[in-house]
């Protein structure tokens, strides 16, 4: 070990071992090279520290500053979240996830807040700005950090502020585009608040119609995956300032927090079996870490307070009546069905009758096949997945039964199969219903439908498609 790593590193007991760990001081530099190493040192770190230009020259106390985030626990803000209910409708949460790929184009890229603690600023007006473009379908200016550092006096600008206050900021007053309002408070100081834009646009506001707090991991996927990244915040300890990739965790030896950070989520993974949230960082794409200023964190252990202590927030961007319209609507027409035979073992399917549903009907869709053994009983599972519903039901293969699909879509009846049927040729019918007025983004569904016997054996296994065959614009 050099002189110099040995006034980074001091000795303490472990039980049943000696332990050498690195103790930095505010006046330690954040590149120092054997601080560095002893990170990357660390057993079984699933992440890689190393130099970040970002923090050259710096200190721990430079740039303890940035980190302009006041957290505050979930557990303050119950009375905001959405219902647990409402989250329901949307099924189960991918194993993997990332906002990039679902809304090519439409999500903004990273952005510098450089030496201001406007993290706060930056991850909110970057949430809205990609959820605006999310729900418009179609690419939107990037939203001005600047407006609510130098505008909102709930918060305190460089200084810090809140997810809640921040968010309570864009319900009742709204930010502008970053081209009328460009970032100005980088070395510190916030310019005043503008009353007018600094290009040649009209001095106009996107607000959201409503904000709310986000309460556990599920909750935070499904949100996630349905409308857009949401922002969080989490405690910052000297090693994440190294990072450059892998999943991030802080060492085991670190117990004080520089200071609290906000940022965008952005979705999550696995890698190398390690669970992470995907996360957006506000220092720049070149000069800070390895992942074009993005990190990875690890999931579902509220790893640094992530999952609980922004608390995570969001949003849904107030539209005009036009834009919130810009989706197709399925009104009164048809909709076109194909399907699949997926392979079970001890049944076929050869067909469906009819091919197309009408909007606001009853349509009996018959699957017609067959079984090789006799069945007198069973089970039967139909599963229904149309952006953003994903829905499981089942129940007795011999028995009727009718389900009510989330969100007002309409119903599914399975008519059940007549017991006790004889191997060989076989009809079973599945009564479905939809509104007469669907987004085109619910017209397009997968519907799966599997029977298995009391034995267990897979009788039939089968997916519908269904897409719009007559769309009209309301």
């Amino acid at each position: 070990m050099t002189m110099k790593a040995a006034k980074v590193l001091s000795v303490a007991l472990v039980p049943g071992a000696l332990s050498q760990y690195p103790t930095p001081t505010g006046k330690t530099q954040i590149n120092d090279p054997d601080l560095i190493d002893a990170y990357n040192a660390a057993n079984d770190a699933t992440w890689v520290a190393g130099h970040n230009d970002y923090f050259n020259g710096m200190t721990f106390d430079d740039a303890r500053p940035i980190l302009g985030t006041v957290l505050s626990h979930i557990s303050e803000h119950l009375n905001n979240t959405l219902p647990d209910s409402l989250y329901a409708t949307m099924g189960e949460a991918p194993a993997a996830f990332d906002a990039r790929d679902q809304w090519k184009e439409l999500v903004h890229p990273i952005r510098d807040q450089a030496h201001c603690g406007s993290c706060w600023a930056f991850s909110a007006s970057e949430v809205l700005s990609d959820r605006v473009a999310i729900a418009s379908k179609k690419p939107s200016p990037v939203l001005s950090p600047e407006d609510m550092v130098s505008c909102d006096k709930s918060d305190m600008g460089c200084k810090g502020g809140r997810l809640s206050s921040a968010w309570s900021y864009l319900k009742n007053t709204g930010i502008v585009t970053d081209k009328c309002f460009p970032y100005g408070a980088g070395g510190g100081n916030a310019p005043a608040c503008a009353t007018k834009c600094a290009d040649s646009e009209s001095f106009t506001r996107q607000k959201v119609s409503s904000d709310f707090a986000i309460n556990g991991v599920a909750n935070m996927q499904k949100e996630m995956a349905t409308n857009g990244p949401i922002q969080v915040a989490f405690l910052v300890y000297k090693s994440f300032m190294s990072y450059q990739s892998g999943v991030y965790t802080k060492h085991m030896w670190e117990f004080l927090p520089e200071g609290g950070h906000a940022v965008k989520m952005l979705g999550w993974g696995t890698e190398s079996g390690t669970d992470y949230w995907l996360v957006a960082n506000s220092w720049g794409t070149t000069k800070w870490g390895k992942l074009g200023g993005y990190f990875k964190i690890k999931r579902g252990t509220n790893e640094c307070g992530i999952e609980t202590q922004g608390p995570p927030y969001a949003g849904l961007p107030a539209l005009s009546k036009s834009a919130e319209l810009k989706e197709d609507f399925v009104k009164g027409g048809t909709l076109k069905l194909s399907w699949s035979d997926c392979g079970a073992a001890h049944g076929k399917v050869t067909g469906i009758s009819p091919n197309t549903l009408t909007l606001g009907t009853k349509t009996t869709v018959t699957g017609s096949g067959s079984v090789q053994e006799d069945v007198t009983g069973g089970t039967f599972e139909i599963g229904v997945k149309a952006w953003p519903i994903s829905k499981t039901y089942s129940g007795n293969l011999c028995e009727a039964k009718t389900f009510d699909m989330p969100m007002g879509v309409g119903t599914v009846k399975w008519d059940g199969l007549s017991c006790p049927v004889k191997a060989g040729a076989v009809k079973v019918g599945t009564d479905i219903q939809m509104s007469a007025s669907l987004p085109s983004s619910l017209a397009k569904a997968t519907i799966s439908i599997k029977g298995k016997a009391s034995n267990g054996d897979d009788l039939l296994c089968m997916n519908i498609q269904t897409a719009p065959a007559e769309a009209i614009v309301v």
